[in-house]
């Protein structure tokens, strides 16, 4: 009884290789019944010249080739986006909710686009950023990605003196804080193209407008941990209740995010209850 199981899983397998070299005679017989009627149908392209009942000329065949290389040319057209297409040129192409519509070119021939709605493109990261480089002022770490996820154009009408609002096609959601290697990359990016060498308080660099200059450090969504000599545990790894003078309200243990200053485009790393200035990016372009 005990060599029963071992039967049956051997006559299983020999009926599944009888079923593959069946399946692969069949095959083959098809195959050499086949491939003679192939060769004798010739040319299918119809003649050189040839018209149809109504004298019209009659298309020829594309190959496979041909076919994918159309709907390639098909697919790159209705997917440019502004930035890739010369400044004031309309063009059909899909928007961001998938809808089919004309849209027009925002190319400005530099790395940095203005693309008009409030926001501009960063065309070597495929970033954008709002044209406003301080638009809420200092916030918060929490304050600010809570307001990132709200961002949309609807979000900046609660904002009459907002500068630069946003008319572009953002849902909340899509922007939210950069990260630190995003926010440095911007930064030696402005200061290469722009060569820029002084740093006052609020700044125009390029297309943007309103940046936080001197001394002014941004926040990124990158957290990290606390400095060791800001509050440090005690000597057995342990945090104990908060020092004299903790404001009251402020998350305890501290809890730290790395920030970026535009001068210099150095990072470096605070408690998320300081107040600092927000730029604010989405992707894609």
């Amino acid at each position: 009884m005990s060599n029963l199981p071992f039967k049956k899983k051997e006559t299983m397998s020999n009926w599944k290789i009888s079923m593959i070299l069946f399946a692969a005679i069949i095959a083959l017989a098809a195959a050499v019944m086949l491939l003679p009627g192939l060769g004798r149908a010739g040319n299918l392209e119809p003649p050189a010249g040839a018209v149809d009942v109504y004298g019209n000329p009659i298309p020829t065949m594309n190959t496979l080739g041909e076919i994918h290389n159309k709907l390639d040319a098909i697919y790159k057209a209705i997917t440019k986006r502004p930035y890739e297409v010369t400044l004031d040129e309309k063009f059909l192409a899909l928007r961001r909710d998938g809808t089919l519509g004309e849209q027009e070119g925002k190319q400005c021939g530099e790395r940095f686009c203005d693309m008009g709605d409030g926001t501009v493109a960063d065309c070597t990261t495929g970033l954008r950023w709002t044209k406003n480089g301080y638009m809420f002022g200092s916030l918060r770490w929490n304050e600010a990605m809570q307001v990132a996820s709200w961002l949309c154009p609807e979000y900046c009408t609660s904002f009459p003196d907002l500068i630069h609002p946003l008319t572009d096609d953002s849902q909340p959601g899509d922007w939210r804080l950069p990260t630190a290697d995003e926010l440095k990359e911007l930064c030696d990016g402005l200061m290469e193209t722009y060569n820029i060498t002084s740093f006052p308080e609020r700044m125009t660099i390029g297309p943007f407008e309103n940046v936080w200059g001197w001394g002014g450090p941004y926040w990124t969504s990158t957290p990290t941990s606390c400095p060791e000599w800001y509050w440090p545990p005690d000597d057995y790894g342990m945090w104990g209740p908060p020092p004299d003078g903790w404001p009251e309200g402020n998350v305890w243990p501290p809890e730290c995010a790395t920030f970026v200053v535009i001068a210099g485009c150095g990072e470096d790393t605070y408690d998320k209850v300081l107040e600092y200035g927000v730029w604010f990016v989405r992707d894609g372009l």
